[in-house]
């Protein structure tokens, strides 16, 4: 019956098709439409026009656009040479070829049905040139057959030149899909994958090809295992095979007849379909939920009742993944990417026997990362700003990138971004991104903001001093952003108190001190950021003013700040020794002080004043003066460059002959034993009128007693 009804409908489509083809034969479809270049705009004739040629642009797209669907087969492309070109033909949004259009269309007479649009591309920097483009118009026939197993089954090929296409499985003899032989094993085959394995009985076939008595069409049947385990040359029309069990999908080869190859051969396949019968089903799962996540999806469903039920196969496009132990009707499907859609398929496994279901197909799209969220940002000046955001909360969420130009160039896990060093009166463009603890990076979330206006004159900022008794040390930070800075001028002014000011008055209110705006000195010009006066006294009040410069000249107001320096602690002498040189002269030398000023005291009186740098004096035998006690009479006294006088320094050592004691250590010796006798001498009188006081008490109280009473 499928035999007869066939040649019924084959006698239509060809008789369809010849008088299709004999009414319109001298009309060229292509006579009414431009190619426009794709960059330009431009419009362009020469493929329809005698004797001109179309040169083409390297990587660029020339397109064909037609007003409706127009259903033809090319006659002749005219392409200067047949190297690094490739044509597109489209129905709609449907790719129907993808090839070097001088080898493959012209050569093969390739029809096409229901075309919209065509695009041509030139991949060299070679010149190639377009002279013409003629083409035989076809009238859309729709004889039909009956459909089975493949019907609107996608067929792709093994170089994907045609994928998602179902024009040979549409159930519409009128619409075809090409296959090339290439010998036994074509880049062009033909795959149709089933969702599920099936016994196959019969198929159906509709072909036409260019060289029929040389080359035939192959139909490889393969089983679950990517098992052949049928295959036969295909005959127009229905046929019959063995039964064949558990196909889960099949080839259509283009190959060689009788040991003759012809790679010109050429196959259009306008139908294509399997029948037979269902394996044994079994019972799926019924979905209830499914929750997207960013990284994962969670999936719960409603098993079978049946008892033989054993688990749940997860399958990730076509790849096991998971096994779910009954009775568990939930899972979390993990390691999944944003934003990417996945097929899954839930299969149900019955043992005994050993099988599965066809299972539940269904498509999910993980959900993109959420981006930051942007608050304001806050323009300071002219050179900083911070951006605040919020960044999002949910699981996985671990900070937030800062892109500029492409290049991470920041990151936090807190809530801003401070941005300093930017330049004046600047449109900044940057992007925030969310990253995961799994180093996903969100789409980036925009924020512009434009830098303010640079003042020509800046001061500087955070100027502090600190002080001690014999300098000053200034630090601050410049206006380094500013463009128009140039350099620091230090002033310093020193403040005196007025003579009139009294005890009373400095008590009460303190000392008052003149500042004059006049007497500002300028002492230092930098571009850095300290500075150290080394030219300060002890006690003493100063001022400091510090102006910026441009680079025009200008001078700023200035920034004040007062400090005072701290009481010269007074010298000392250290490292004193003592000795007499071969000719009996006495020699004092001292390691400190080593500024200022020595004063050698003989005898009483000023001896000498020498330079502390000097180190020591040598004091001839006859000047020196001695004590009651022989030693030499010298006192040293050390002097700061301030005037500042220190503790008098007496060598204690004796030189030559002498006492091994001072005076000092006399006079204490002498008080520490006074100190001691005098507590014996109190400790020996209290021991010996003790008793005569405490006979006295007695009395006294006996004498009182007798007088209080009367007889």
């Amino acid at each position: 019956m499928k035999k007869a009804l066939f040649y019924i409908v084959s006698f239509v489509f060809v008789f369809s098709f010849m008088n299709s083809v004999s009414a319109d034969s001298n009309t060229n479809v292509f006579e009414s439409y431009p190619i426009i270049n794709t960059e330009t705009g431009e419009e362009h004739w020469e493929h329809v026009t005698p004797g001109e040629t179309l040169s083409l642009d390297q990587n660029v797209d020339y397109v064909i656009s037609f007003d409706g669907p127009k259903s033809f087969r090319f006659t002749d492309v005219g392409f200067s040479t047949s190297t690094s070109l490739n044509m597109k033909v489209f129905s709609n949004d449907v790719l129907l070829f993808n090839s070097n259009p001088q080898i493959n269309i012209t050569r093969n007479n390739t029809m096409f049905y229901d075309v919209t649009r065509i695009e041509i591309r030139k991949t060299t920097s070679f010149n190639r040139t377009l002279s013409n483009l003629d083409s035989i118009p076809l009238e859309r026939v729709n004889p039909q057959y009956e459909t089975g197993y493949l019907f609107g089954k996608n067929l792709r090929t093994n170089n994907n030149q045609f994928p998602h296409i179902q024009l040979a499985t549409d159930g519409n003899l009128g619409t075809t899909n090409y296959l090339r032989n290439f010998d036994y094993i074509s880049t062009d085959n033909l795959i149709v994958d089933l969702n599920y394995p099936i016994n196959v009985d019969s198929y159906f076939i509709e072909y036409d090809q260019t060289l029929p008595d040389r080359n035939t069409v192959l139909l490889r049947f393969f089983d679950v295992e990517n098992k052949l385990i049928y295959e036969t040359e295909g005959e127009n029309g229905y046929n019959d095979t063995p039964i064949l069990n558990n196909v889960k999908h099949i080839e259509v080869l283009g190959v060689k007849s009788d040991n003759y190859h012809d790679e010109d051969s050429t196959f259009n396949i306008s139908g294509l379909d399997l029948y037979g019968s269902d394996l044994e089903t079994y019972q799926d799962v019924i979905i209830n939920e499914i929750e997207t996540f960013y990284n994962r999806i969670y999936l719960e469903w409603e098993n079978p009742d049946d008892e033989d039920f054993k688990k749940i196969l997860v399958y990730k496009n076509d790849s096991l993944i998971e096994e779910v132990e009954a009775p568990l009707n939930y899972r979390y499907i993990n390691n999944l990417e944003p934003n990417t859609e996945y097929t899954f398929i839930l299969k149900t496994f019955y043992d005994p026997p050993g099988e599965e279901s066809r299972g539940v197909t269904f498509t999910v799209t993980t959900k993109k990362i959420e981006k930051p969220t942007i608050k304001e940002t806050d323009i300071f000046n002219y050179h900083s700003a911070r951006i605040n955001f919020t960044r999002p909360t949910f699981n996985g969420s671990e900070k937030v990138q800062l892109f500029q130009d492409g290049e991470m160039i920041a990151e936090t896990t807190g809530s801003h971004f401070y941005l300093e060093g930017l330049e004046p009166e600047e449109v900044y463009s940057f992007e925030l991104k969310t990253v995961t603890t799994e180093g996903f990076i969100s789409e980036g979330e925009q924020v512009i903001f434009e830098t303010l206006e640079a003042p020509l004159l800046e001061e500087i900022t955070d100027l502090t001093a600190e002080s001690t008794y014999n300098r000053v040390d200034l630090s601050w930070n410049n206006p380094s952003f500013n463009p128009h800075f140039n350099f620091v001028r230090i002033y310093r002014q020193d403040i005196q108190s007025t003579e009139d000011d009294n005890i009373i008055t400095s008590l009460l209110f303190g000392s008052r001190v003149s500042a004059n705006e006049e007497e500002y000195t300028p002492i230092f010009e930098t571009n850095g950021t300290q500075f150290n006066d080394l030219t300060v006294a002890p006690e003493s009040d100063y001022e400091y003013k510090l102006t910026t410069t441009n680079t025009e000249g200008e001078e700023s107001e200035g920034v004040y700040i007062f400090t005072s320096t701290d009481t010269e602690p007074e010298p000392t002498m250290g490292g004193v020794n003592d000795s007499v040189d071969e000719n009996g002269n006495y020699v004092y030398s001292w390691s400190t002080p080593t500024s200022g000023e020595v004063q050698v005291i003989v005898g009483g009186e000023e001896y000498a004043t020498v330079d502390a740098s000097l180190g020591s004096i040598t004091i001839p035998e006859s000047e020196m003066k001695y004590t009651a006690l022989g030693d030499p009479a010298v006192t040293l006294v050390p002097i700061s460059q301030y005037g500042t006088v220190g503790e008098n320094h007496n060598p204690s050592k004796v030189l030559g002959a002498g006492l091994p004691f001072s005076v000092a250590a006399v006079v204490t010796g002498s008080m520490e034993i006074i100190g001691l006798v005098t507590g014996f001498i109190v400790l020996a009188l209290a021991l010996i009128f003790a008793p005569r006081i405490i006979a006295f008490i007695k009395k006294s109280i006996r004498s009182q007693n007798t007088r209080r009473v009367r007889t």
